[in-house]
């Protein structure tokens, strides 16, 4: 890419002087006649040539067939009858919204409508918007149903994206807001490894009101003229110094900024849902005020919901024929060595609240005092009254007078890790659980939804700070908290929430969150903040449970179930076992109140109480140390791809091997370990090369390639003595059948280093045919930095054969290519060209230009996605 520069353009000026005419001579001073002065000899034209080359198009790129600029041919496609057909992988580039010419002439292009036909083809969406203040966004329709979006994304950001996996013919349709300045952009659809279950619903619940508190860096920059927007904005309760919820003000929101975020429909053709369109205007009001007031956190009061399925109980059951999660982690292994009594150690458990204290599941089980109700909305909290020190969930009941069974989650999740292992029913994990109530019953028309704010008076309450409860938990008296488990989630970014993550992470409080129960790649929260740690989950096979979400995100895996399997052979699924419900008689059977649920809910509290015992065994662990500790192996045994992967992070949990190493002490070597950058690599139908980065720490032992078409290879490009640094992939497309491929390269390491791996993706067959760019500036730089005359030319099919003319003798540092879809060639501070256009340059170094022409002058542009 060009360096950001300021380059001047040169025209050549021609001086024209008059000549005397008629006589051509002169004459003395006495007016005599004198001899002719010949006319001076006019200095030669400078030497002008040319340079010579040709530039291609890399990738599958697509250009919108509406942009503005007149140059470029010109066919609408803002409905679906004359949609725009894009295929994938490839890159679309274009422009969206207002424009205004050169010549004052106002354009309007509102929306983009483009055809894709699917496969069962697995695909990444990602749309990058060139213009700050531009608003442009994504939806993804059903040829079938154009009356909701089955995927969008829509924002106030210079990004959108979203994943989806399908078949059959879907519209993609890009829509501007009217009301501000229109953009270029570039959409990139990207072949994805994974397959993105499509969810029910894309929206993100909450429960209408915005809460908001102080950044605490940033509190001493906040005015006077601040606060009292804020206070108009708002209802405040108690003060601006503490978390506040409310609901805004929308009549003076829209008197003071006169601006409308809705989105009543994407056109005429296609609609939205009355629900989807709160949603997006309620996320574009919240990202308009995080901008206005930098000096806030300030977030929507998501609902969040637990992440579990529960089915029919088996009573009694035992450890060696019902728990085979315990096993799966190497629990007994472990608790030999530490013993199996219960440790004066504390998980919280915000969740759904805890069994009665007349319970067996409360029994044997280890409960700390301190309990608390925090779920403010009477309706959804079901009991029959607000905050209170009773955490006793209204849905954990005996079996019903007609079979039913409501089903305590929190009651589920606790019990999984604090049963006592003391010879009744089951087996716990050692430590004791505090519960700290949240979410709703599932029997209120809220359906058991968990509400930030009460997340955050939980928080509170935990720290010592001032919450809605007028109290704080009493660590001396009940122990300290070491790991807030928090199994429950939803697609709202919660701000507030991951700040006050942080915030316990300074104070030695971990928190360990459920990746979500979506099956596909969807960012949830809070397991997506930056220092919760993301739990998916595994079944009996240790293989990835079909609900468990993937993504980056995912730190480490445990047991969650499968229920719709039985691979342990013992007549019922394949869930954990817990307590969930009253010990009860019905129809002359006796239940314990033990049921066998699924999730990732029941992952998450495994790996809370195995780093809880991590800090019991090494009291000063820091969540640095914890995170190294799992990059390098020390904690999981590695059960996916080679390295840190989607799926499991890390790996899958492994008690008997942490415990282990934190007792014999973890230093030196076994802290090393490796990542690669980019995580994998897209060499589509047309790339034969690409490289990628091999960071950390180690020495490589081995580098194997997983390859059934033996087409791929690795070289090292600039590399340390270990082995880390820059690698090449190549792939030999000669010897490819047409088809799509997945590889994977591993580099092992010397000791018990945990390896690393890339997968590398390719197709063969008939490539696409390239765009036809009509309108390529290509322009040379001289060695002061200026740029001369440029030729402007068509590009076919994905090549120019181009000729710079009247080119002067000098010494030439840069040749670049680029076009643009606004109606002139832009050069400003930030670059030539910018995000949204086609460019690229000459990488071959200086030459000189000198008494003749020049050639071979060859280089490829691309999209370019940002700045």
């Amino acid at each position: 890419m060009f360096p950001k520069r300021i380059l001047f353009l040169i025209f050549s000026i021609i001086l024209v002087t008059a000549c005397g005419g008629g006589g051509g001579g002169s004459t003395n001073e006495e007016g005599g006649a004198t001899t002719p002065t010949p006319a001076p000899t006019p200095p030669p034209a400078p030497e002008r040539y040319n340079i010579r080359g040709q530039v291609t198009l890399t990738g599958n790129v697509i250009i919108d067939s509406d942009v503005p600029n007149k140059a470029f041919s010109y066919l609408s496609n803002d409905i679906s009858s004359n949609a725009q057909p894009i295929y994938a992988p490839s890159t679309v580039i274009g422009y969206s919204g207002r424009h205004t010419s050169e010549e004052g002439e106002v354009t309007q292009d509102t929306l983009d409508v483009y055809v894709l036909s699917l496969e069962g083809s697995s695909l990444q969406v990602t749309m990058n918007q060139a213009v700050s203040n531009a608003d442009i966004d994504i939806f993804l329709y059903d040829s079938e149903d154009l009356n909701n979006p089955i995927e969008f994304s829509a924002s106030i950001g210079q990004q959108e994206s979203f994943n989806f996996t399908g078949s059959g013919i879907f519209y993609l349709v890009v829509r501007a807001d009217q009301a501000k300045i229109g953009t270029k952009y570039s959409l990139s659809l990207v072949e994805s490894l994974q397959s993105f279950q499509q969810t029910a619903s894309k929206e993100v619940f909450d429960t209408g009101e915005f809460i908001f508190i102080k950044n605490k860096e940033k509190g001493s920059l906040i005015s006077e003229t601040e606060m009292s927007l804020i206070q108009n904005l708002f209802t405040t309760k108690g003060g601006l110094n503490r978390l506040n919820k409310s609901r805004l003000d929308t009549n003076y929101f829209n008197e003071i900024y006169g601006l409308s975020l809705s989105i009543e429909e994407v056109s005429k053709e296609f609609s939205l849902s009355e629900s989807i369109s709160k949603t997006i205007e309620k996320n574009k009001i919240k990202e308009f005020l995080r901008k206005e007031f930098p000096n806030w956190l300030i977030d929507l009061n998501h609902i969040y919901y637990p992440d579990a399925d529960p089915v029919p109980f088996s009573p009694d059951p035992f450890y060696d024929e019902f728990q085979w999660n315990l096993r799966q982690i190497k629990a007994k292994e472990a608790l030999d060595l530490i013993g199996q009594e219960t440790k004066d150690i504390v998980v919280a458990v915000l969740d759904s609240g805890s069994p009665t204290s007349d319970s067996l599941a409360f029994e044997n089980s280890s409960f700390v005092s301190g309990g608390y109700d925090f779920v403010s909305n009477t309706d959804a909290s079901f009991d029959g009254d607000g905050l209170d020190s009773d955490p006793t969930d209204p849905d954990f009941q005996p079996v019903q007078s007609d079979g039913e069974i409501f089903g305590s989650h929190g009651s589920h999740v606790a019990t999984t890790m604090s049963a006592n292992n003391d010879g009744n029913e089951i087996n716990g994990l050692a430590v004791k659980a505090l519960p700290l109530r949240v979410c709703g019953s599932d029997r209120s028309e809220q359906g058991g939804g968990c509400s930030s704010y009460d997340q955050l008076q939980a928080f509170y309450y935990i720290q010592g700070k001032e919450n809605d409860s007028g109290t704080s938990y009493d660590a001396d008296t009940n122990g300290p908290v070491n790991i807030v488990n928090m199994s429950l989630g939803g697609g709202g970014n919660n701000q507030v929430i991951c700040e006050e993550i942080e915030n316990m992470k300074n104070d030695g409080i971990f928190v360990v969150a459920s990746a979500g129960n979506e099956g596909n790649s969807a960012i949830r929260f809070p397991a997506s903040c930056e220092y919760s740690f993301s739990v998916s989950s595994t079944k009996f096979d240790e293989k990835r449970s079909s609900f468990s979400s993937f993504n980056n995100y995912v730190d480490i895996a445990a047991p969650g179930g499968q229920n719709s399997e039985d691979l342990d052979g013992n007549g019922r699924g394949d869930g954990v076992m817990a307590y969930s419900f009253k010990n009860s008689s019905y129809d002359g059977e006796s239940y314990k109140g033990l049921q066998a649920y699924n999730g990732t809910s029941m992952a998450a509290p495994h790996v809370s109480a195995y780093f809880a015992i991590l800090k019991y065994l090494q009291p000063d662990l820091t969540h640095a140390q914890l995170k190294d500790y799992l990059r390098s192996g020390n904690l999981t045994k590695d059960i996916g791809n080679p390295g840190k992967d989607d799926f499991y992070g890390y790996g899958l949990m492994n008690m008997e091997k942490g415990i282990t190493n934190v007792q014999n002490g973890i230093s030196g070597d076994m802290l090393n370990y490796s990542f690669v950058e980019p995580d994998r690599l897209f060499l589509g139908y047309a790339l034969s090369e690409k490289t990628f980065n091999l960071s950390g720490s180690g020495n490589i032992s081995n580098i194997t390639i997983q390859d059934q078409t033996s087409s791929v290879s690795v070289e090292q490009l600039s590399v340390d003595s270990g082995g880390i640094g820059e690698y090449k992939v190549k792939i030999n497309r000669s010897v490819l059948s047409s088809g799509n491929y997945v590889s994977l390269i591993i580099f092992e390491f010397v000791g018990d280093q945990p390896s690393t791996s890339i997968p590398v993706l390719f197709s063969s067959g008939e490539e696409k045919i390239k765009a036809t760019v009509d309108q390529l500036w290509i322009c040379a730089v001289n060695d002061e930095n200026e740029i001369i005359p440029c030729d402007v030319m068509q590009m076919e099919e994905g090549v120019a054969n181009f000729r710079i003319r009247e080119v002067p003798n000098d010494t030439y540092d840069d040749v670049f290519a680029c076009t643009t879809f606004g109606d002139v060639l832009s050069f400003t501070d930030e670059g030539i060209c910018g995000p949204g256009d086609l460019r690229g340059d000459y990488t071959g170094g200086s030459f000189i230009v000198s008494g003749s022409d020049v050639s071979g002058i060859n280089f490829t542009i691309a999209p370019v996605i940002n700045n």
